[in-house]
């Protein structure tokens, strides 16, 4: 049903909707960490602009588009990285520091296989032309073929842990390890991998991605509301809160880039282009520091 439209239709909303609410609920996360003195100030407003300051450089100097793949190439590696860091939070236990190395491997030796894979299948598909965002790659068969061998070898060694931390715990097993790495293969061969379905499949992992990000934002920051919030929150159903927790990041990016954004456009045309593009970037940045485990809970 959803097909029966232009695909660039459905992206609009899936980005406003969904993708874009999920970007912005870093920033309360960054937030707090900042107030509680556990990152740098630096990380915040004075790396937004630098992003912002080095991505216009770039576009005025005529390089918007290598930019903007680089932005995108990082996007992918974002992605399949959350899902790791997932992993280890969700899974609920203490494993083995075998058990931890094996399981690093298992997520890790498939990045070069979803991100290379993704940036050759849209050389593929767009026939080598570059979009308004992305410059495809044709990446090399040998390349590719070497990325899948370890991305088979990363699910091997990931079952095997899995297989070893059954028999470790036996009935006291939790099984959310072995089905967050599963789901990990098969959600991003499909959204990554897939020509037939490419655009359908990056939906796909879109969605996969930023309502797990706003689900774990929600489940870890909720007992940090201020008191009568929690309370409030506490009274109400968890499927509600999360909606109006999601809400209100969705109204919140989109007065942003409704108004703030297009209205710098009046003094230079690739203005939203850019404070968007350095939304992106400073998001994928800034995660790479607020959950880290010495960055504080």
């Amino acid at each position: 049903t959803l097909w029966q439209r232009e695909p660039v239709y459905w992206y609009y909303w899936m980005n406003t909707c969904i993708s874009a609410p999920h970007v912005y609920s870093t920033y309360h996360r960054l937030t707090r960490k900042i107030h509680q003195r556990q990152v740098s100030w630096l990380v915040g407003w004075p790396a937004y602009l630098a992003w912002a300051g080095l991505l216009g450089v770039a576009s005025s100097r005529g390089w918007y588009l290598q930019a903007l793949t680089g932005v995108n190439v990082w996007q992918s590696f974002h992605y399949v990285r959350q899902v790791y860091g997932v992993s280890r939070i969700y899974a609920g236990r203490a494993m083995a520091d075998t058990g931890q190395r094996l399981s690093f491997l298992a997520y890790h030796l498939a990045m070069p296989l979803f991100v290379l894979g993704r940036w050759d299948l849209l050389y593929t598909v767009w026939g080598g032309r570059p979009s308004e965002a992305i410059i495809p790659v044709d990446i090399s068969p040998w390349l590719l073929g070497a990325c899948w061998n370890l991305a088979g070898a990363g699910l091997l060694l990931g079952l095997f842990s899995e297989w070893r931390e059954a028999r470790r715990h036996q009935a006291a097993y939790d099984s959310v390890a072995i089905a967050n790495l599963l789901v990990y293969y098969a959600i991003f061969a499909f959204g990554f991998l897939s020509a037939q379905h490419y655009q359908r499949g990056f939906f796909a992992v879109t969605i996969y991605h930023a309502v797990q990000y706003l689900g774990l934002m929600w489940v870890l920051e909720r007992r940090y509301l201020g008191e009568p919030l929690r309370q409030a929150a506490n009274k109400l159903p968890t499927l509600l809160t999360f909606a109006l927790f999601w809400g209100g990041f969705f109204l919140v990016g989109l007065a942003f880039e409704r108004h703030f954004a297009v209205y710098g456009n009046r003094f230079w045309p690739m203005f939203s282009g850019v404070a968007l593009a350095a939304i992106s970037a400073h998001h994928y940045s800034v995660d790479t520091i607020i959950w880290r485990s010495r960055s504080g809970p």
